[in-house]
């Protein structure tokens, strides 16, 4: 069963995120997912035939969560992602609470990867309300915070980067930077740098490591492991600041750095259970 459930989500990751992570820093934009549903039978479908298949599609995938196991309820996700639907997204949010932490990763996952605003709403709503929880489990925030980023927008912002620089745990602290940059735009740098500026320089020197390669990413420069000196690069180019057209190519570790966290040419056997980290 799990090697099947990875198989299925290799296929339905490839149909919901049309390019590679190493593709990502190459061209200007990750691709946001898409629907699996063909355009043109869509409109050829009747608002009654729509809805007899989004009903069809809830009872598939609330039978499939009634299973015990959690690799059934998991491979009930991975199916169900392929179709939507905003009763579906729905049953997606519940899912988010569920027991088993692997399931409620890739129910996140999945949502980051659908190309609905339903979804980010989905999601927004949940980390907002849950931020207390997510606080006691690094691993399903990070999920939900890279799920955020995927949909790369701008109205997130506030939510990813704010105290970004002051969280202890390494590893959201990184999510929330790299989620942040993800959205290449210039509001980004501008929420990015802000918070920077809030935070002691002693602090941040210590802390500007495992972010560097999304400051990279999303300025299109590097100037170097000293925050003061990226401080000062913003304030000599940020009123005539441009995102590059192309994402610069990163290399060596960075580029490593980048595509781990994004995961696009990686199963779920990159996220270790919780009984496996020790």
């Amino acid at each position: 069963m799990r090697s099947t459930l990875l198989l299925s989500i290799v296929i339905v990751g490839a149909t919901l995120a049309p390019r590679s992570a190493a593709q990502t820093t190459l061209t200007e934009e990750p691709g946001a997912a898409a629907r699996s549903q063909d355009p043109e039978d869509e409109k050829k479908e009747t608002p009654k035939e729509r809805a007899a298949k989004e009903k069809a599609a809830v009872h598939k995938l609330n039978e499939g969560l009634r299973s015990t196991e959690a690799n059934e309820r998991q491979a009930a996700l991975v199916d169900a992602a392929k179709t939507p639907y905003p009763e579906v997204i729905k049953v997606f949010g519940k899912v988010l609470e569920d027991r088993s932490p692997e399931v409620a990763m890739i129910a996140t996952e999945l949502l980051g990867r659908m190309d609905e605003e339903q979804a980010l709403e989905v999601l927004r709503r949940f980390a907002t309300r849950r931020q207390k929880a997510l606080s006691k489990d690094p691993m399903l925030h990070e999920e939900v915070l890279r799920a955020i980023g995927r949909h790369r927008a701008p109205k997130s912002l506030p939510l990813l980067i704010k105290g970004a620089f002051n969280e202890e745990n390494a590893q959201i602290r990184r999510a929330r930077v790299f989620a942040a940059a993800n959205a290449r735009s210039v509001e980004a740098a501008k929420a990015i740098f802000g918070e920077m500026k809030k935070t002691d320089e002693k602090r941040l020197r210590g802390r500007l490591a495992n972010i560097r390669p999304a400051l990279i990413y999303l300025t299109g420069t590097d100037a170097g492991q000293d925050p003061a000196r990226w401080l000062q690069w913003w304030e000599a180019n940020r009123r005539s600041f441009e995102i590059p057209a192309m994402a610069p190519k990163l290399s060596g570790d960075y580029a490593n750095q980048w595509a781990r966290f994004w995961g696009e040419d990686q199963t779920y056997e990159r996220r270790k259970k919780r009984s496996d980290r020790g």
